[in-house]
């Protein structure tokens, strides 16, 4: 009792001097929102889903292996050309993207080109790996002389530029089948490109394809968005008629904080309304009704701005029974 009473006395105190100062408190008051505003309006907000997940739980299990895994920080470029002859015009400028590309903060490895030289030079370099892919049973099996003769009249009757040095490195066509193997996966797959480009195109020569690596998360919004607006400079250098748009989980990520952001705007501003509106109503126009949901605004922003304060970051959603993590001094 004597505790509770003291308390009591303490706040009685307090009251009766916040009446007779009123105008320091009022300056107390406008300084405290106004700093709390300024260090609201400077948070960083997250809306990672990975830190709403529970502890130890399934679907957190899941994101953290696909987060290890890598295959979320992934990214694909997709260049549209008008036409198969102007993707071909702009080699050129295709390899020197993907040489900036590689200079964006965050990018660790850029795959475009996937060899070098000419198609017949690049089948010759696969004949001396050939020992170290296939096996000798393999090689036996297909040492049938009648089939090389038939499979050699094949190819004189029918007479291309080298096909004469390509049946003379791979007699047995053993190459021949190890590559229909890939045929087989882009079949099964339903990827469908082109042979004949030194890069990743499709097979009516009229789109590429750049793969991207990057060390910045899908779920860093921030690190997210300065990601794609790096990659987007680079890339408005993309000659007349081209189309070109970065593919993965990141534009995800904004277009979540986006949605979120507007949202969460959206309610704020009509429960206010609806609020003063309420309070306005119940004690019938008078106007000093109007002070009384200032009192819970003001606190809901004070409370903002500590947390910033005590926060490196701030979660646009929170998960109900989830103990934050206190900062450690």
């Amino acid at each position: 009792m004597a505790g509770s009473a003291q308390t009591k006395a303490t706040v009685t105190r307090l009251l009766l001097v916040a009446i007779r100062q009123r105008r320091l408190l009022w300056a107390v008051l406008l300084v405290t929102l106004a700093l709390a505003a300024i260090a609201a309006s400077r948070a960083r907000y997250t809306s990672n889903l990975a830190g709403l997940f529970p502890t130890g739980s399934e679907t957190a299990r899941t994101a953290q292996v696909l987060a290890d895994s890598g295959m979320t920080q992934r990214l694909w470029v997709d260049i549209q050309a008008p036409g198969p002859a102007e993707l071909e015009a702009a080699i050129p400028w295709l390899d020197q993207v993907a040489a900036d590309l590689e200079d964006v903060p965050g990018i660790t490895r850029v795959d475009f080109r996937f060899r070098r030289q000419p198609l017949a030079e690049a089948l010759a370099a696969l004949t001396p790996c050939l020992p170290q892919i296939v096996s000798p049973d393999h090689i036996q099996a297909h040492r049938n002389p009648e089939q090389i003769v038939v499979q050699a009249w094949k190819i004189l009757a029918q007479p291309t530029v080298g096909a004469v040095a390509m049946f003379r490195e791979d007699p047995f066509g053993v190459r021949g089948r190890l590559l229909l193997r890939l045929q087989t996966l882009r079949r099964l797959s339903g990827l469908e490109f082109s042979e004949s480009h030194p890069f990743m195109a499709t097979a009516d020569g009229s789109r590429a394809a750049m793969h991207l690596a990057t060390e910045i998360p899908y779920s860093d919004g921030a690190g997210a968005r300065q990601l794609l607006a790096d990659l987007n400079r680079v890339l408005v250098s993309a000659p007349e008629g081209f189309t070109c748009r970065v593919i993965g989980p990141h534009n995800h990520t904004i277009g979540n904080e986006d949605v979120l952001r507007r949202d969460l705007t959206v309610v704020s501003i009509l429960s206010v309304v609806f609020l003063v509106a309420l309070f306005f109503i119940v004690y019938r126009g008078s106007p000093q009704a109007l002070w009384i949901p200032l009192f819970p605004l003001a606190g809901s922003l004070i409370a903002t701005g500590v947390c910033a304060l005590l926060w490196s970051e701030l979660y646009l959603y929170h998960r109900p029974g989830r103990r934050p993590d206190w900062p450690r001094g």
